[in-house]
């Protein structure tokens, strides 16, 4: 799986970024150009009260938008180190998986060694409960292999949500940085624009965490039900059976107990 953790953090440091300039750059800009504004719009006179009123309660509604928006974003950053863990775990599962393969495929060729000189009743019961133990090596092996694409499936899940997430808190800052510029000119206009788009930008991101949380539910019933699977193959582990293996026929051609070489 390809999966580029130093673009990831970017990613997540632009919406961490651009959450913060959304209350910090682009809504302090407002009041003034609204008092410029509607001072413009009334001049020689003053503006009245219930006129400037109103108008700021565009801006009190704006700002809410706002910080429910910025909220939303902070409060899904808190997930943002799940990819990457699940990435570097999906690694480990990899190079586990790699070294229970290469178990497996040496323990099989020391039991074909073995059965060139062994033979008899011990050599049989050996290679009955070799093959006992192999079958769950292999089980083992794709066990390893199973946990490892779920651990990157969560990686990448993860990953197509925090570029969404970035893609609509860009879109919601470009929306909302020209409403703001365009106050001074448009009056509440800018600030109903800007509070719109924090508004829908809310929304879309609430759709994008219903749709990670499908997509999470899944993962996390796959790995219980994987669970279940290795605490089967460890529960069944074949006992050795090293009892059975005592008769010592090697095909030596003497009569030497327990070795297959002299």
């Amino acid at each position: 799986m390809e999966f580029d953790v130093a673009a990831f953090n970017e990613t997540v440091g632009k919406i961490r970024t651009l959450a913060n300039d959304l209350l910090h750059a682009v809504y302090p800009v407002m009041p003034p150009a609204l008092d410029y504004f509607l001072d413009r719009l009334f001049w020689p006179f003053p503006v009245p009260g219930f006129v400037r009123d109103a108008a700021h309660k565009v801006l009190t509604w704006c700002y809410d938008a706002f910080v429910a928006f910025v909220d939303q974003m902070f409060s899904l950053l808190e997930g943002a180190l799940v990819p990457v863990t699940a990435f570097l775990r999906g690694l480990a599962w990899s190079s586990e998986r790699q070294k229970l393969d290469t178990l497996q495929l040496d323990v099989a060729a020391a039991v074909a060694d073995v059965a060139i000189t062994w033979t008899g009743p011990g050599a049989s019961a050996f290679g009955h409960h070799a093959d006992q133990h192999l079958t769950r090596l292999k089980d083992m092996t794709g066990l390893a292999g199973e946990m490892r694409d779920q651990a990157w499936k969560t990686a990448a899940a993860g990953l197509a949500f925090y570029v969404a997430l970035a893609t609509v808190i860009v879109k919601a800052t470009a929306t909302t940085t020209a409403a703001a510029a365009s106050t001074a000119v448009d009056g509440p206009v800018g600030p109903a624009v800007a509070g719109a788009a924090a508004g829908i930008g809310t929304l879309e991101a609430i759709g994008l965490v219903a749709t990670i949380g499908a997509v999470i539910t899944e993962i996390a019933t796959g790995t219980a039900a994987l669970s279940d699977k290795a605490n089967a193959v460890v529960r069944d582990w074949p006992s050795p059976g090293t009892a059975d293996y005592s008769d010592g026929s090697a095909s030596d051609g003497d009569r030497t107990d327990w070795s297959t070489q002299r």
